[in-house]
């Protein structure tokens, strides 16, 4: 809907929480995964980077930097999607 323009990005309030809101609730379901899964699992994803996003939306969104945000989705998210497919194809044998 909105393109991957960061100019965009920087301008548009509708655009930013509609990046901004998934990325936090991403991170508020880190904090449902079990230490073992997380241990297991963090040479792949770094989990407390993950938590520590999401902590920033939750107490500091008014000074967050949109680069980083929009850094996050543009490249991290597909990283952790790819992750994501990966351990549910390992689930579906």
């Amino acid at each position: 809907m909105f393109g991957k323009n960061i100019g965009e990005f920087n301008i548009n309030v509708v655009f930013r929480n509609a990046i901004s809101m998934p990325i936090f609730q991403i991170g508020e379901l880190v904090n449902h995964l079990t230490d073992d899964y997380i241990l297991a699992t963090q040479n792949d994803i770094n989990w407390n980077e993950i938590r520590g996003m999401k902590n920033r939306f939750a107490h500091g969104y008014y000074d967050m930097d949109y680069s980083i945000i929009f850094d996050t989705a543009i490249n991290d998210i597909p990283l952790i999607k790819k992750f994501i497919d990966k351990e549910i194809h390992k689930l579906m044998g």
